[in-house]
């Protein structure tokens, strides 16, 4: 029996497989739906990948005005999600290739937001202090992996989504993917081990 969520989950589809067809035929008001679905999820991913928040904002308007030129293409409204994602990937990347090019390195190191809060916040200082400082060494092992390491890690880990539409989104193997988050996690751990490293040697001096 098919249960309230799934019924949901189906009815959500349905809409959305709507929307797309209906953009599709050149609709203005359905895509308008469509942004207004993807737009925060868009953003959070680029905001992960290229660290400044006007970068960011910037990269999702161009995302979604090359998902309006070439959403005629789309040929399966169930991969909407991971479509977008893609785009989004290579406005990223080409994006982080002409910051290189410019010798500017985006400022991920400087994004409070650049992970989820986890719970409520300590009433000790000193625990905030650390609290905060771990968060900084997991945000910066993240943002020192290659780009293709690291979109993975983002949708996955901070989108949540399956290795099978992170797949799809990048337009590479499962295999691909799972090589990657592996090759990602070896390095964040090796990453994160120097820097505790680090604060041991200067918390003994």
């Amino acid at each position: 029996m098919e249960t309230e969520c799934e019924a949901a989950n189906g009815h959500s589809d349905a809409q959305e497989a709507d929307l797309v067809r209906r953009a599709q035929q050149g609709r203005v008001e359905a895509f308008e739906a469509i942004f207004r679905r993807y737009q925060a999820r868009i953003y959070t991913f680029l905001r992960h990948m290229v660290g400044r928040p006007q970068e960011a904002e910037d990269l999702t308007q161009v995302t979604f005005v090359r998902a309006w030129d070439s959403i005629a293409g789309l040929r399966s409204p169930s991969a909407l999600g991971a479509w977008l994602h893609r785009i989004a990937a290579n406005a990223a990347r080409d994006y982080l290739k002409s910051a290189r090019r410019r010798f500017e390195v985006p400022l991920v190191e400087q994004a409070d937001d650049w992970l989820p809060a986890a719970g409520e916040s300590s009433d000790d200082p000193a625990q905030r202090v650390l609290d905060a400082e771990a968060k900084a060494a997991v945000r910066m092992a993240i943002a020192a992996l290659p780009d293709q390491h690291r979109a993975v890690v983002v949708m996955h880990h901070l989108e949540d989504m399956s290795v099978g539409d992170i797949a799809r989104a990048l337009g590479v193997r499962p295999g691909t993917v799972m090589s990657r988050l592996s090759r990602a996690g070896k390095a964040a751990r090796g990453s994160l081990a120097q820097h505790r490293d680090r604060g041991a040697q200067s918390g003994e001096l």
